[in-house]
């Protein structure tokens, strides 16, 4: 379980966040979401304690990442957008930081090489960034930790290691185990979201599981509605009035609700 309550944080030249609460519960894979800017990578950086927050309270399965505390870190792993490795082959990197994770399974970090192409005992600052970015990945999957926090982790990899990744979320989805995918590449992810959390300047615009999605909005062809929200080329979304059955198109979704704010707060505050 993930919580922000009255989260305030600001850089020196820039205010991120004002009083943002939300919660991401147990057993979901939520996408986060939000324009250029918005604090996606901030939001994650809190969570991690990497950054702390000025005011507010944050929980990360009932710790503060504030304290900082072993007990946090040995079942949270955080993938960030930009990294660097160590001048150490992938074998030498599994020896010296497996042992942080109580859960780290060997037996997963093979078959995530295997599936990934990755090489052991190739030294890791002179691969390739996609090479990289799959040796992070993997690694942080075979943690076995129940949150992950992935920030752009398809940013970098060649189509078919997008789909090794995304059966790879598809397969650590579990009861037990919150994933969090800050991402732009939305329709790399669209099938494998149980929720969804829009970020806007300051605040959410929406934090909803894709079931109340479906309830509260119908995503169809644009030639089907009378009134629409957005629509884009042949396809739109509305008000799901009607309760009628549909399967939620993130792209759609999210530019719908950039460009109706306060019309999205009002359909999913009734």
């Amino acid at each position: 379980m993930i919580t922000f309550s009255n989260v305030n944080f600001n850089y020196p030249k820039k205010k991120v966040f004002n009083n943002l609460s939300f919660e991401m519960p147990k057993g979901s894979v939520c996408g986060l979401l939000g324009e250029n800017g918005t604090g996606k990578t901030t939001l994650l950086s809190l969570a991690a304690g990497i950054l702390l927050a000025k005011e507010g309270s944050i929980s990360m399965n009932e710790m503060n990442p504030k304290d900082r505390l072993a007990e946090m870190y040995q079942d949270l792993y955080f993938i960030p957008d930009e990294f660097k490795f160590p001048a150490v082959t992938l074998r030498l990197f599994i020896k010296l930081y497996a042992p942080f994770y109580p859960n780290f399974s060997h037996e997963r970090m093979e078959a995530y090489a295997k599936r990934f192409k990755i090489e052991f005992d190739d030294e890791l600052d002179s691969i390739s960034l996609g090479q990289r970015k799959k040796t992070l990945i993997a690694f942080g999957f075979a943690t076995s930790c129940s949150i992950i926090l992935l920030d752009e982790p398809t940013n970098g990899l060649d189509i078919p290691s997008k789909s090794t990744f995304r059966a790879m979320v598809a397969e650590m989805a579990d009861e037990e185990r919150t994933i969090v995918i800050s991402t732009h590449q939305i329709r790399d992810l669209h099938m494998l979201l149980d929720s969804v959390l829009i970020l806007d300047e300051h605040d959410i615009i929406l934090n909803s599981s894709i079931q109340k999605i479906e309830q509260k909005l119908y995503f169809g062809n644009k030639c089907e509605m009378d009134t629409m929200i957005y629509s884009n080329g042949n396809f739109a979304v509305k008000e799901n009035t009607d309760s009628e059955d549909s399967t939620t198109n993130i792209e759609l979704l999210f530019n719908a609700a950039i460009e109706n704010k306060k019309l999205f707060k009002q359909i999913f505050n009734k």
